[in-house]
């Protein structure tokens, strides 16, 4: 598992990074997920979620 970055490891089915964004829909909030480096590949994860998708480049 070495070189997997965190928000891509899954449990019960799904990344991380996915499950932190249901969990923050689900309780009602405004989401807006930043993301950083390789937010190419993590955007695609949450694409389809009903979010705000920010892109830090610095």
């Amino acid at each position: 598992m070495c070189g997997v970055s965190k928000q891509l490891l899954e449990f019960q089915g799904k990344t991380l990074l996915r499950l932190a964004a249901e969990t923050a829909l689900r309780a009602g909030f405004l989401a807006i997920v930043v993301l950083g480096a390789k937010h190419e590949i993590f955007g695609k994860e949450i694409e389809d979620l009903p979010l705000k998708i920010a892109v830090n480049e610095n």
